[in-house]
Formats: C-alpha cells, structure tokens, sequence
C-alpha cells in the first residue's frame, strides 16, 4: 500500500514538474486546447457559455503575452477575470492612449486585443469593427484568422441562442442599431427599453433584459452622435438608468459627467440630471465601487 501511495506521489510530482517546464504561453496553449474540447461535451447552454467565456479570458491573456506593445500588456493587468468592470476599465484605458505617433504594429494590435474585449462585454459590432480597423492596417495572415474565430465563436453563440429554450434572437438584437434607419431608432429605443424594464422585474431574467437595456444605451449613442442637441438628455438618462437599474459599470457615471461638463448640452432636463447623479454617487452600491474616486474625482 505505502508504494502505491508513493507511486501516486511521484505521478503527481512528475505532472507538476512537467507544468512548471512550460512556458506562460505553452501553459495557456494547453489550457485553450483542453476548453475548446470541453466546449464540444457540453450540452446546456449555460456550461457553452461559461467555456465560452472561459475561453475568451485565455485568448486575452494568449495576446497580452504575444503583444509588443507595452500598453496591452498594462491593459491586461485590469482584466484579471471576465467582469464588466474589468473590460470597461481596459477598454477606457486603450481608448485613452494617442496613438497618432505609434507604428501600425502596435496600432493594430491594439485594435485586435480591444476587439476581444467587446467580444467578452458582447459588443459584438463594435467587435467586429475594431477587427476591421485593425486588418486596414495590416493584412497580416495570423489577424485575419483571427477575425474568421471571431467570426466562428459568434456564429456558434448565436445558434447556441436560438437552440436554447429562450429562444433569443441575439443576431437581431445586437446588430438593431446598425439595421434601423435613423429615424425610426427613438421608437425602436423605446420600445426595446419596455422590454427591458420588463425581463427586469423578475431575478430569473435579469440578465435578459440586461442584454435589451445594452443594445438601447447603443441606439441612444448614435442618435447623441447623430444630433447631441436634440438626443444629449436622452443618452446621459439612459446611462444613468443603466447604471442604476440594470447595474451596469458605474464607469458610465464617467460619461454622464463628461457630458454634463458640456454647458451647451441637455438645456432642457439638466437640472433633473445634475440632482439625479447627485443623488446616485450616495448610493451605496456605488460607494462601495473601487472606481468611486475615480468616477467622481
């Protein structure tokens, strides 16, 4: 009995001593390798999702180790685990950078690592034109295939959705925005945000209505870029209810305080939403957010 033990201990000893041979990259190789077969077995969508986030966390951390540039690898560090908090404070980080004296090498790579970030938050447009920005600059072999597994996961995403009892069309829902024709967004605003007030009501979907309320704070920057003038007021309350009623990052309050910044913006309700996100920064839910000083500083 005391050998096989010893054996067991020496098997185990030898698988060890084999990990610690690999190098950061083999390591997460490997892992990849052994979830993408995982993600095969699986049957339920909520263990394909949960590979699949699983796995977009490993690809993050595959590019930051093959990255030049020394900004993705900072930006890696604030993406510990896939949490909305974390993706938001990295892609606030990379959109912050000049990037007007950097070479197309690390521009690109740059553009490609923020492409998996919206992929994880489930942007997947603006995923996709990062991935495009990125291949106008360069058509390196390797990003081009990139793009394709892109491509490929969000396919499977979406017909993982459509199989499931849920029945959500996500590739509808995602791409409105881009779909609709600028004057008939507010209606498609609104009534995607009746949808999402609805899901809210109940724990069970939750996370549903999370997804409705995402693509109308999308609809609500568009109009603001199309007309600031006239959609100003409507985006900055459509972040603060995402924040406040959908629990989305308080790094939107960020945002919202950039835009009431501006004094030729939001004449008619700036006062309400002044008073509004006074109130929400005593909340304390978002006191207790590591970003609070940031957000408020």
């Amino acid at each position: 009995m005391f050998k096989n033990i010893l054996k067991i201990f020496s098997k185990q000893q030898q698988k060890e001593e084999e990990k610690k041979e690999l190098s950061p990259l083999e390591q997460v190789e490997n892992e990849l390798h052994k979830q993408y077969a995982n993600l095969e077995e699986k049957e339920s969508l909520e263990k394909k999702y949960f590979i699949y986030k699983k796995i977009l966390s490993l690809l993050i951390k595959k590019k930051a180790l093959l990255a030049q540039s020394s900004y993705i690898k900072k930006a890696s560090t604030l993406v510990n685990e896939i949490f909305e908090d974390n993706l938001y404070e990295a892609l606030l980080y990379l959109n912050g950078i000049d990037t007007s004296k950097f070479s197309k090498e690390y521009i690109y790579e740059i553009y490609s690592f923020q492409a998996l970030l919206y992929e994880a938050l489930e942007d997947f447009p603006e995923a996709a034109k990062s991935y495009k920005e990125a291949i106008n600059l360069t058509q390196k072999e390797e990003l081009l295939e990139e793009f394709q597994s892109y491509i490929q996961r969000y396919q499977k995403l979406l017909q993982w959705q459509k199989d499931s009892k849920d029945k959500i069309v996500l590739d509808d829902l995602y791409t409105i925005h881009e779909r609709v024709a600028i004057e008939d967004l507010p209606k498609s605003a609104t009534s995607l945000e009746n949808i999402a007030l609805y899901y809210a009501k109940s724990p069970k979907s939750r996370a549903l209505g999370k997804r409705y309320f995402k693509e109308v704070l999308k609809i609500y920057k568009k109009l603001y870029e199309h007309n600031p003038q006239e959609f100003s007021c409507s985006y900055i309350k459509a972040l603060m209810d995402g924040v406040e009623l959908f629990m989305l990052t308080p790094l939107l309050l960020k945002e919202v305080q950039k835009l009431l910044e501006r004094p030729n913006l939001c004449l008619k309700n700036r006062v309400y939403l002044l008073e509004r996100l006074k109130e929400l920064k005593e909340k304390s839910f978002i006191k207790k957010s590591r970003y609070y000083s940031d957000i408020f500083s």
